[in-house]
């Protein structure tokens, strides 16, 4: 039998799933110059590691990663949000090629032996593989333990001693729990059967960039200002699906709100647009979609949700605190939002609302987060991601004081999580909920 030709690559990717279809993409690259997929770093010739630097848990675990990586036989680059983030601490332990996620095509400057340029190579429908399926461990627990300890035990120690984890199950790990064929993943966000991204739906990358400024935040430095794909050429994608009987779609953008402002249209526009092109499509999952567009689209968006073809919405609000939004410089009208959102789940009662908030930012009094978990309350959302406020070199909310002192954070981010766990209890418990008796 002919043996096929070609080096090893080898992809590790940490983060959201934007940066998890840019390793799709990577992978695709590799593939098409006929190069073969390596069972693990050690073995490879090229490799890429994707990282993050929104959360610093995951900002830790990619410089653990390259640390570990960085003397291997492999041509390395790293490539993401973290060379431009963080660039200090990522040189502290790197000096070889970086590649910003602004700049993906420069991967292939990397690699000149390799005919085919990843600016030929289509973005990818899918992330490089599929997450690992872990649930709440309170939930977990309780529906599991008292039916089979030792294999729930076995489940948690396999997830801890993963890619942050240490000890000897993390060999184990690494081959038979978070691997695709040539990468390994750990994503931000589990595939545990809550709201957010399924890597088993067709995805469908509509921009580029972002047009915010919000003042803890640098990861534009990253991503660039918003560059967002034609309708035409988001359908033409969207076709590809369709013809292999995938009609459940994922949206993701970094900003995916401000979507054809660029380009003279609208999100609304080309959410109709995906919804016409088949009746049989659904959209399962619209990412990061910051409130001040919900409310600036009403309308549209109520009667887009009344078709009931759009099934959840991570729509992060991350203060319930008009002064704090301002600091924030994140525009929102908190009245206004609620109101739309009883307007939606009006329209439809199977909608699903994720978000998000961010505890202890800078000045942040007590009232001040108080008013974000009263309006957790208010609004009712499905899931909530509570997070630390994390100090992101170069933002200009590391300016802002006083800070919140870490005790405090972590003293807030323990109350809050057991207001969500009240307030999960009570909706499993079919008693109704706060909004409707607003």
């Amino acid at each position: 039998m002919h043996q096929r030709k070609g080096k090893k690559f080898f992809i590790a990717a940490f983060g959201c799933p934007r940066r998890l279809v840019d390793a799709e993409r990577i992978k695709n690259y590799f593939l098409a110059n006929k190069q073969l997929a390596a069972a693990s770093a050690e073995e490879a010739d090229y490799m890429v590691v994707v990282t993050c630097g929104l959360l610093k848990s995951v900002e830790d675990s990619c410089i653990e990663y390259i640390s570990s990586v960085k003397e291997l036989k492999a041509k390395l680059v790293v490539y993401g949000c973290l060379p431009a983030m963080n660039p200090k601490r990522l040189n502290s332990i790197y000096d070889g090629k970086v590649v910003f996620t602004k700049n993906i095509e420069e991967i292939s400057d990397s690699f000149p032996e390799l005919p085919i340029k990843l600016k030929n190579i289509a973005d990818a429908n899918k992330s490089v593989g599929a997450f690992p399926k872990i649930r709440p461990i309170r939930k977990f627990i309780k529906e599991k333990l008292h039916f089979n300890p030792r294999k729930i035990l076995s489940r948690m120690i396999r997830f801890l001693a993963g890619p942050t984890g240490s000890g000897p199950l993390r060999a184990e790990a690494d081959q038979r729990y978070l691997r695709d064929k040539g990468a390994l993943i750990y994503p931000l966000e589990k595939e545990w059967g809550g709201i957010g991204f399924n890597s088993r739906f067709f995805s469908l990358r509509i921009s580029e960039g972002c047009l915010g400024s919000c003042s803890y935040c640098n990861i534009k430095k990253a991503i660039g200002n918003l560059k967002s794909k034609s309708i035409a050429s988001i359908l033409d994608e969207l076709r590809k699906g369709v013809a292999a009987r995938q009609y459940q779609v994922n949206i993701l953008a970094s900003d995916t709100g401000s979507y054809g402002l660029d380009i003279g249209t609208s999100l609304p526009e080309l959410l109709q647009a995906i919804l016409n092109e088949d009746k049989r499509i659904t959209i399962e999952f619209i990412q990061d979609l910051n409130p001040f567009w919900i409310c600036r689209y009403k309308k549209q968006f109520v009667e887009l949700i009344n078709t009931q073809r759009i099934k959840s919405i991570l729509t992060p609000f991350q203060s319930g605190n008009t002064r704090i939004l301002k600091l924030m410089n994140r525009p929102m009208d908190l009245i206004e939002f609620k109101k739309v959102v009883r307007s939606m789940r009006n329209a439809y009662a199977g909608l699903k609302l994720r978000t998000q908030v961010i505890v202890g930012f800078p000045t942040e009094t007590e009232q001040e987060f108080l008013d974000t978990v009263n309006y957790l309350k208010e609004v009712e959302f499905d899931e909530c991601d509570p997070l630390a406020y994390f100090e992101v070199e170069g933002s200009d909310s590391e300016k802002f004081t006083p800070k919140v002192e870490a005790s405090t954070i972590a003293e807030r981010l323990k109350r809050i999580k057991k207001e969500l766990e009240d307030l999960h209890l009570r909706r499993v418990n079919g008693k109704t909920c706060l909004m409707d008796k607003a």
